[in-house]
């Protein structure tokens, strides 16, 4: 008996008293904060989710940036682990000083262009009393490492002096998922700002081509405070700007195999319900019999069934609503085979 490598990483949303929803969304059903978004990018879709906590400024940081901007890039920036975003591994990306991330050798070839978006916007320098900078740090232990991206104190071109917003990026180790975070922010004329919209852009595009086509998106529309998302294109624009402490959530999905990953498709993989427990999916390649443990990182047994399988996708159910927060292990044990489906809970 052998244990692949291959690993199939899923993060859950903290239920700790510490996400709070804010009093203007309160009364929304848990089934409309979550969400599948559809990123037609190598067979990827993205579990889309959004709530409110306490927004913290980043201590002991590595800065990049700390004077007036404009237009900046900084190129090769090392992301301390391989980080998976648009079917694609990376170990470096590329910060734009107007609020965006690039992953690829050369962000000014469109045709290897693969962006996060986090405040889509021309942001500039001059802010009356803010210093603006730009910064980053890591966290976290082996396989769940974390990398997060600040942006503090940055003003809009063709705002006012007294503008400013705040944000960070965090990229997640353990499955390839992302977060936009926003802080603190104040802008007197926000059609001014972003080209006579109603707010900036959020979300992500990959596959540009030469002449400037998207042909993969992914962006929110709507209210900030509980956006929608559409692939419909980058000129996409919410109706507003987020507020203090709210956060938006993209959670990859690998459920079809891709040029660079042709086994993908057999792989077990967990996703999320919405009463907070799980359904573990195997597509076998034989009938038989399963076995399945669920494990923390210490070795500690949660859970352990067997369960007969067929040819083709099964669904299997498996609590996950009363794990504390941890590093978390499935493996599914089928004849000489050992699976393994590792998650994280915040």
């Amino acid at each position: 008996m052998h244990e692949q490598v291959d690993e199939t990483d899923v993060y859950f949303l903290s239920k700790t008293p510490s996400m709070k929803l804010k009093p203007a969304i309160s009364g929304l059903l848990l089934s409309m904060l979550l969400s599948i978004a559809s990123l037609q990018s190598r067979g990827q879709s993205y579990y889309f989710a959004f709530d409110y906590q306490q927004y913290t400024e980043m201590q002991g940081h590595y800065l990049i940036l700390n004077d007036p901007f404009d237009d900046t890039l900084f190129t090769n920036v090392p992301i301390g682990f391989n980080y998976r975003f648009a079917g694609r591994s990376w170990n470096e990306l590329h910060i734009s000083s107007n609020g965006q991330i690039f992953f690829g050798d050369d962000p000014s070839h469109f045709d290897t262009l693969f962006t996060m978006l986090p405040f889509g916007a021309d942001l500039y320098g001059d802010v009356m009393n803010h210093i603006p900078s730009i910064s980053y740090d890591f966290g976290g232990c082996a396989g769940a490492f974390m990398m997060k991206i600040q942006f503090s104190d940055c003003s809009m071109k063709g705002g006012s002096d007294n503008d400013y917003v705040n944000f960070q990026i965090w990229l997640y180790e353990s499955n390839g998922a992302f977060e936009f975070h926003y802080g603190p922010s104040h802008v007197d004329n926000i059609s001014n700002c972003f080209d006579g919209n109603g707010g900036p852009r959020i979300g992500s595009l990959s596959q540009v081509n030469s002449s400037g086509q998207v042909l993969s998106s992914l962006f929110l529309n709507g209210f900030p405070f509980a956006p929608d998302t559409t692939s419909a294109g980058q000129s996409v624009y919410l109706d507003g700007l987020p507020e203090d402490g709210q956060f938006y959530y993209f959670e990859p999905l690998f459920t079809t195999g891709s040029a660079e990953d042709p086994e993908s498709q057999s792989r077990p993989y967990l996703i999320r319900n919405q009463d907070g427990n799980s359904t573990l999916f195997i597509n076998p390649a034989s009938s038989g019999k399963v076995n399945i443990s669920l494990t923390d990182a210490s070795g500690r047994e949660f859970l352990r069934m067997d369960k007969p399988v067929s040819v083709g996708m099964n669904e299997i159910g498996i609590r996950t609503d009363n794990l504390a927060p941890g590093i978390y292990v499935i493996r599914v044990l089928g004849g000489v085979d050992t699976r393994i489906v590792r998650f994280v809970v915040l």
